[in-house]
């Protein structure tokens, strides 16, 4: 088949949506492999998680998926959410800045808060639909997430959990004699889009995720 695209001038392009390290995977990416050293007409796309794109990268013989570019998903952009609030749900924009807020950009936050306001009663406000959003966001996208971290990660959040966003100084007084792996453990988590840098600060990137662990974090 890709003999024939390649005669016919076509290209084929094949996408696939979150990435992990399976076997069926693994023996793709060694086919895939062998039609780009063939030099057949052939792209793919995928998407997922920071950790699973990287268990896949150092999978022995599929180095090309090291050299392949890769690109970051960052947070939404608030101006463009308030815009999208505005537009599709007919209010006004100091209630579309204050939804596009709460979500911090989280795009599964985005999405839950923009149904959840569809859907409100009329005599409802954007507080009341909160312990509705967070109960979503707690069952479909953080209990995942807390499983698949590390002790060490789970340590190191649950220390964040009290305030907005924390010094570096006053996280590395609370990790104890743990503090020499602050920089590892930071840095895995700002690459999972956990938490967020800012200076000498670090805080959450997802919100109520602080709520999260304080309430199912021990289970």
């Amino acid at each position: 088949m890709l003999q024939n695209a390649q005669k016919k001038n076509r290209k084929i392009l094949i996408g696939i949506d979150e990435v992990s390290k399976t076997p069926e995977m693994i023996k793709f990416a060694s086919e895939y492999g062998r039609w780009l050293r063939a030099n057949y007409p052939v792209y793919l796309i995928c998407t997922g998680l920071y950790e699973n794109i990287m268990e896949v990268s150092n999978v022995k013989n599929l180095t090309f998926f090291r050299r392949a570019a890769t690109v970051k998903t960052e947070p939404l952009n608030t101006i463009r959410m308030s815009e999208m609030y505005k537009k599709q749900l007919n209010i006004n924009i100091e209630e579309a800045k204050t939804m596009a807020k709460i979500t911090k950009g989280y795009a599964y936050a985005f999405q839950e808060l923009g149904v959840l306001y569809f859907k409100k009663k009329r005599t409802e406000k954007i507080n009341d639909l909160i312990p509705a959003l967070k109960s979503e966001l707690f069952s479909y996208s953080y209990e995942k997430i807390w499983e698949e971290l590390t002790e060490a990660d789970r340590f190191l959040v649950s220390l964040l959990t009290e305030k907005p966003e924390y010094k570096r100084e006053e996280i590395l007084k609370k990790m104890g004699d743990k503090a020499g792996n602050y920089s590892m453990y930071r840095d895995r988590l700002l690459k999972r889009g956990i938490i967020e840098s800012r200076q000498a600060y670090i805080s959450f990137a997802l919100p109520y995720f602080a709520d999260y662990i304080k309430e199912y974090g021990s289970l």
